[in-house]
């Protein structure tokens, strides 16, 4: 008797230990990133999920024709000069949502084109339990001013239009239907593709290297990057031999 009084009294416990934690337990804030650190913070987070958060500043409206329900099919999201395009692959019902709320979205971070950026979302907006990480201009790192293209993979790095140098090996060059001079480099999986407009390599001191140049020779080009992620592409204003 004494076994089963015990035995029961250890159920007992266990089960309230379980009701009571469960209870007590909250789901932690989601935690999100804002539009402009995204952009601004230097990281290449290509092929990670990611949250971030922003104002709704405009959106596209699909009402049903046989009842009062309108849903969102694609809206924008912004911050300062920065703002995302996000595409749903099942629309997002209206509710209470109005133009300028904040809200957060979560997406596969993929390529990244010059102060805006296009995303699909599978799930929702999420509007409570949002953490949103404290960040400001003032945090924008102090990338170097040259990178290799080995180090610029390697180390995720992620410059948004800001001038730099792009150093790298030549593993093909060509030029295309309209006259643009275009450098591959590669590193490990990763390439970059650096292309030169006419106006810049018709410069008397850029064609002269030009003409020198074979693949495997290592090159430095002074320009900014026009596409990070997926896809990189650098568009380079002056071109030296290394």
């Amino acid at each position: 008797m004494k076994n089963f009084f015990a035995i029961t009294m250890v159920f007992t416990l266990i089960l309230l230990g379980v009701c009571f934690g469960n209870s007590t337990l909250a789901k932690s804030p989601i935690e999100a990133i804002s539009i402009e650190q995204y952009f601004n913070d230097g990281k290449n987070r290509s092929g990670t999920n990611v949250y971030v958060n922003g104002s709704i500043v405009e959106w596209e409206i699909i009402e049903d024709a046989f009842s009062d329900k309108k849903e969102i099919s694609w809206l924008w999201i912004k911050q300062g000069l920065y703002k995302i395009q996000v595409f749903f692959m099942k629309n997002e019902p209206l509710k209470n949502l109005k133009m300028g709320d904040k809200v957060t979205v979560k997406f596969e971070s993929g390529n990244l084109i010059s102060g805006f950026n296009f995303v699909q979302v599978k799930g929702k907006l999420f509007r409570e339990n949002i953490s949103i990480s404290k960040w400001s201009s003032k945090d924008k790192p102090n990338l170097p001013d040259l990178i290799t293209v080995e180090d610029y993979f390697a180390k995720k790095l992620r410059y948004q239009e800001t001038s730099v140098t792009l150093e790298g090996t030549i593993y093909k060059m060509s030029t295309s239907q309209a006259g643009i001079v275009i450098f591959d480099f590669v590193s490990g999986s990763n390439n970059a593709i650096v292309q030169m407009e006419p106006k810049h390599w018709k410069k008397k001191e850029t064609r002269v290297v030009l003409k020198t140049l074979k693949e495997g020779d290592r090159i430095q080009l002074k320009g900014s990057f026009v596409s990070e992620g997926n896809f990189t592409l650098f568009f380079g204003e002056t071109l030296r031999k290394k």
